[in-house]
């Protein structure tokens, strides 16, 4: 049998079977490149020449969720609620193309509204939520979550250069 050895010290060696540690490095690999997958898109590097529509989807969304436009209105299969995408509030997520010291966030408003006509305006935010901002809310009975907002900024556009590009999923279950 073929024996691997494994430093983890100057003190400490380990010797494994070597068909073991190629199972162990495959794996190591296949888990590191799997978390650089967003949505089924591979996260452009920073300073890549890349297009916005680059960091759209390209798989549909989760069976639990909804993917809306801007201005857009659906009604989740099987629940008595539609939801509307108003427009994106505030974008100020980390460039695809930049090196952040955070990963920013970005705030949406939807309306809600139920089989009666009654409505009701949520804003919900993605990234990182300081102060008041929140991701998830209950409304007519309803866990609504903003899953992601597509497409990623670069350093060379604004959120007004962005309006009417912007794409939400959203997750929308009974609550409880």
């Amino acid at each position: 049998m073929s024996l691997l050895t494994l430093n983890f010290s100057q003190t400490q060696a380990y010797k494994i079977p070597r068909k073991i540690g190629l199972l162990l490095g495959v794996g190591t690999l296949f888990v590191v490149t799997g978390c650089q997958s967003v949505s089924g898109k591979t996260q452009p590097k920073v300073g890549e020449n890349v297009h916005l529509t680059d960091t759209y989807p390209n798989l549909p969304p989760a069976k639990d969720m909804i993917r809306l436009k801007e201005k857009q209105t659906l009604k989740p299969e099987g629940l008595p609620i539609s939801v509307s995408f108003d427009q994106v509030l505030s974008d100020d997520r980390c460039p695809y193309n930049a090196q952040c010291i955070w990963a920013g966030n970005a705030t949406v408003s939807m309306t809600v509204t139920n089989s009666d006509g009654k409505a009701e305006r949520i804003n919900l935010s993605s990234g990182d939520l300081r102060g008041d901002l929140k991701r998830k809310t209950t409304v007519f009975g309803h866990s609504i979550s903003l899953e992601t907002i597509y497409p990623t900024p670069s350093t060379n556009t604004s959120l007004q250069d962005l309006k009417g590009l912007y794409m939400i999923d959203v997750k929308v279950v009974p609550a409880g």
